[in-house]
């Protein structure tokens, strides 16, 4: 049990995870989300070698049971706003078949590590309105609302 980082040689692994994800937020929001290719290969061969980004495995008995997509974010020299860093989760998810079992708390945890790794002054991430269960285990991880992004469906 443990954590590494994701190399090329996982991408099928990734895949099926970043599916998983996926297909709850296109059941949940078919207006924004078509049925397709989740990743390329060629896409996530530039995540893994991108200077700015790093996937997390969780390994549970030599099966990857989650993924946490991370970017680091550089605000420097922006007028009005103090120079950051900030950790960015654009993909969090635990395999169905590991879920309640502590595994997203651990990779939670070891995606805070990386934060404080890349000097980051905060963690963040986006959550849909749709997905309650995410809601509530990202508060149960002590996020809090920094902004809230709304919209108006236009006919």
């Amino acid at each position: 049990m443990g954590i590494r980082i994701a190399n090329i040689n996982d991408f099928e692994t990734v895949y099926r995870l970043f599916n998983q994800i996926f297909k709850l937020h296109l059941d949940r929001r078919p207006d924004i989300y078509t049925d397709g290719v989740v990743i390329t290969e060629n896409q996530y061969e530039e995540m893994i070698e991108g200077p700015n980004d790093t996937i997390l495995l969780w390994i549970d008995d030599d099966k990857v049971a989650g993924l946490c997509h991370m970017i680091k974010k550089e605000s420097i020299g922006m007028p009005m706003m103090k120079d950051c860093i900030q950790a960015y989760i654009q993909d969090f998810v635990v395999d169905f078949e590991y879920r309640f079992k502590g595994i997203g708390r651990k990779l939670f945890g070891a995606a805070k590590q990386q934060a404080k790794e890349w000097n980051a002054t905060s963690l963040e991430l986006n959550v849909w309105e749709v997905n309650k269960e995410a809601e509530c285990f990202y508060n149960k991880m002590g996020l809090k609302i920094k902004s809230t992004r709304m919209e108006c469906k236009l006919d």
